[in-house]
């Protein structure tokens, strides 16, 4: 059985909120960008690059009225495979310091297929919807506790199929250092499902860490 472990990542975020109509909050109120607040403010908007293991990548976040949309490009190095994917955060409310907001999304996938990392990796393109949550508790002026569930799951476009669904969970932290810019450090563990065309699904652990 193939193990798929994804090593430490290093994230760099500058995000910056501008006021549309009404004045924002204290930026110290709303920080975040990468991955906090669990949904941005109406008019707050957020900028991000990343690199780490195993993929690199750069994204746009909108706060508007009623939900937040967000736009991300990335590359996994390890399999030499590009995506594009647009989602959408909807708040379902905020008790106190404690906010929880599903994600829907969808995207695209190009997958170069090469195995030197993975062994069962396949050449595709394929659609990739995306469903999860996350929560976000504050748990000081400068720190955000946060508990993500993400399930990405990728369907080739090929007439003989193929499929990848990597479920994971964790939790972690997103920390305020300036008024645009906050670091992130996230865990999660989980499956990663893979089925070749025409093959049998091969279950492996999945387990994913940002920093």
């Amino acid at each position: 059985m193939f193990a798929r472990l994804a090593g430490p990542a290093f994230l760099w975020l500058v995000a910056s909120n501008v006021a549309s109509g009404e004045e924002l909050a204290d930026k110290k109120e709303t920080f975040g960008g990468v991955v906090a607040p669990a949904a941005l403010p109406s008019g707050s908007t957020a900028v991000y690059g990343y690199v780490g293991a195993p993929e690199i990548g750069a994204g746009f976040r909108q706060g508007i009225e009623s939900l937040e949309l967000e736009a991300r490009v990335s590359v996994d190095y390890l399999e030499l495979a590009l995506a594009g994917e647009v989602m959408a955060r909807l708040p379902l409310g905020k008790m106190g310091a404690f906010e929880l907001s599903p994600t829907l999304g969808v995207g695209f996938v190009l997958d170069s297929g090469v195995r030197y990392y993975d062994a069962h990796n396949f050449q595709h393109l394929g659609v990739r919807p995306r469903v999860g949550f996350l929560a976000s508790l504050r748990l000081a002026d400068t720190v955000r506790g946060l508990l993500a569930f993400d399930l990405p799951w990728t369907f080739s476009l090929s007439p003989s199929g193929g499929m990848r669904a990597v479920p994971l969970v964790g939790g972690g932290a997103e920390l305020y250092l300036s008024e645009d810019l906050s670091a992130l450090v996230l865990g999660q563990v989980g499956l990663d499902a893979l089925q070749e065309p025409l093959g049998v699904t091969q279950l492996r652990p999945g387990f994913k860490i940002q920093l």
